[in-house]
């Protein structure tokens, strides 16, 4: 009987390589075998120093932005904590002041946040394990993670061992994916969207299980951040490329395609109707803001100035401070231009496109949070560059661990998992829904300052110090005047909250709150919305366009309660001539605060 060679091409088709002796006590070397689909060498090298990495930036960097107080609340509301201590708790972990009004449901910031529930419910059993400054960073470090290693298993899945060890290895040596590890939602929708790319038909196949992932991503990611132009974007540059003329052993994959598309944007599409109405948002008023005119038609017009701007205060920002996603997003770039014909670079076009809408939305450059959901596809596209000049890697064959199984996998797992997922999602959302989403109060009155204060709502804080209503009326006006003059507004926000409504009386057309005026020429605003886009317009209206005389004011008369005042007053400007007006000060609930301003309206 002629004997199989152990070496050479005989080998690589033998299960079984060292030989037919099955008794042999030779010592044989152990089959190196993927983790979780990634080679233990970028399982080695890149994924444990990223978790190292991940670990010191915990330690010592900065963790908690203003947005987090937002999320951290959410997290003990979801705990089966009330509002008063869940407030208290998270002034002492983020250092930000909260009150009950900063989650009413007339505040636009809170509308965009309340359907964010995803971060704050899986953050509960870490909150609960380790406490709240670790608890609340577990979910983005773990997101970032995830990030990396799908992008490894994804990249070598498409272009082997060597193009994954460099596209994932530069991601993970990138500072902007560890600096991204906060308590922020951007992490997570990083992750999601990776996660997304796995089970989307990427030159290859898919079943029933990877649609009710795709499905259940979807929903993810529309509990996670307001990101539906860049699904869109991405399942229709799929679709796009599906539509085009199929290569040799393309029509399947490109089948799949129409069936993940319809998936995905079904789903997504509902998802952001269904937060429209329980959480309205307009996005319009947000753009106009951001772009800094005073209509619509200006705006548009205004819009390729705002994209130049945000564009190179990004690009220069990453090339600056970034290398290894600077050549990320080079290569990628390279790519794509190179490559019309692969459905990876469609999907960065397409991802690109949807992301870009939301920048330009937002206004002003977001230092990449905003473009971090492109990560994986750069990454993605960036080893499909490297794989040109690497070697071809290795098949490796898989060894034979026991008999086959006798019957392929039945459709019920699908179902099962799909009954699951729609159990595990409805649960979850009802919990949230009613606990950490759910709002603590309705509209906020600008004025009596009893009503104002909010008394009696859980989580309302009590004065603790009286002050000189005149004195702060005085110092806010002419805060107002310098801003006016001289674009100075770092000491007006001191006399405002920056979610408590503000009743003023906007000085002329464009100004915020023009359109939505009242018969007395007065109109809400939420002060907080204008500190980085219209504060100079806001100071107009409070000092009469600057020319009122701060050291005039008189209050002529007054009704003191144990949450403040409410007073009349009169003021003269640089004519002479004297104004009257009315305003409601609240008395300051933090030792440091002047004291809050809720309404300052000048009589017609």
């Amino acid at each position: 009987m002629t004997q199989m060679p152990t070496t050479g091409a005989g080998a690589a088709l033998d299960p079984d390589p060292a030989g037919a002796d099955r008794g042999s006590t030779r010592f044989r070397l152990p089959t190196r075998r993927d983790v979780l689909g990634i080679d233990p060498f970028i399982v080695a090298v890149v994924l444990i120093p990223l978790a190292l990495g991940l670990a010191a930036h915990v330690w010592w960097d900065r963790l908690f932005f203003p947005d987090s107080r937002y999320y951290l609340v959410m997290t003990y509301r979801d705990m089966g904590y009330d509002a008063a201590s869940a407030l208290a708790t998270q002034q002492k972990v983020t250092g930000f002041p909260a009150a009950p009004w900063y989650f009413a449901a007339s505040d636009p910031v809170w509308r965009m946040v309340q359907p964010r529930m995803l971060y704050p419910l899986l953050s509960v059993p870490f909150v609960w394990a380790t406490g709240p400054r670790l608890g609340m960073i577990a979910v983005p470090v773990l997101s970032s993670l995830v990030t990396v290693a799908a992008c490894a298993r994804l990249t070598q899945r498409l272009y082997g061992p060597a193009a994954a060890l460099i596209a994932a290895g530069a991601l993970a040596a990138s500072i902007t994916v560890t600096d991204l590890a906060v308590a922020l939602t951007d992490p997570v929708a990083m992750a999601l969207v990776a996660l997304v790319l796995l089970n989307l038909p990427i030159r290859r196949r898919i079943q029933g299980h990877n649609h009710v992932w795709l499905a259940v991503l979807a929903v993810a990611l529309c509990l996670t951040r307001q990101t539906t132009s860049v699904l869109l974007g991405l399942v229709a540059a799929g679709l796009v490329w599906a539509l085009m003329p199929a290569r040799r052993g393309e029509r399947g994959q490109r089948r799949d395609w129409l069936i993940a598309t319809a998936v995905v944007s079904t789903v997504t599409v509902s998802g952001q109707l269904i937060n429209t109405l329980l959480a309205p948002y307009d996005i319009s008023v947000e753009f106009l803001l951001a772009s800094h005119q005073r209509s619509m038609s200006a705006a548009l017009a205004h819009l390729p100035t705002m994209a130049w701007q945000i564009t190179r205060a990004e690009a220069g920002m990453m090339a600056r401070t970034d290398v290894p996603l600077t050549m990320l997003a080079i290569g990628a770039a390279v790519y794509v231009v190179t490559t019309a014909r692969e459905v990876d670079a469609w999907l960065l076009v397409g991802g690109s496109l949807g992301t870009y809408a939301l920048m330009l939305a937002n206004g002003f450059p977001s230092f990449l949070r905003y473009e971090c959901v492109l990560f994986p596809l750069a990454a993605l596209c960036a080893a499909g560059l490297l794989r040109r000049w690497l070697p071809e890697p290795p098949r490796r064959v898989p060894r034979q661990c026991g008999p086959p199984a006798e019957k392929p996998p039945g459709r019920w797992r699908v179902r099962y998992l799909a009954v699951a997922s729609i159990a595990v999602c409805g649960s979850g959302i009802a919990w949230s829904a009613t606990h950490g989403s759910a709002s603590l109060v309705g509209d906020v009155p600008t004025a009596p300052a009893a009503a104002a204060a909010l008394p009696g709502t859980p989580g309302a804080a009590v004065p603790v110090k009286a002050v000189s209503t005149q004195t702060v009326l005085r110092d806010a006006v002419e805060q107002a005047v310098r801003a006016y003059q001289v674009h100075d507004v770092g000491g007006l926000i001191r006399y405002f909250d920056w979610r408590h409504p503000l009743r003023y009386v906007p000085a002329g057309p464009g100004d915020p709150g023009w359109s939505t005026r009242m018969a007395d020429g007065s109109s809400v605003i939420h002060y907080g919305d204008f500190v980085e886009m219209a504060p100079v317009e806001v100071a107009a209206g409070l000092s009469r366009s600057g020319r009122c005389v701060p050291q005039s004011l008189r209050v002529t008369s007054r009704r003191v309660d144990e949450y403040g005042e409410d007073v009349t007053f009169t003021i003269a400007d640089r004519s002479g001539q004297v104004h009257r007006g009315r305003a409601t000060v609240l008395y300051p609930t933090r030792a440091s605060s002047p004291g809050t301003i809720s309404e300052l309206v000048y009589e017609p």
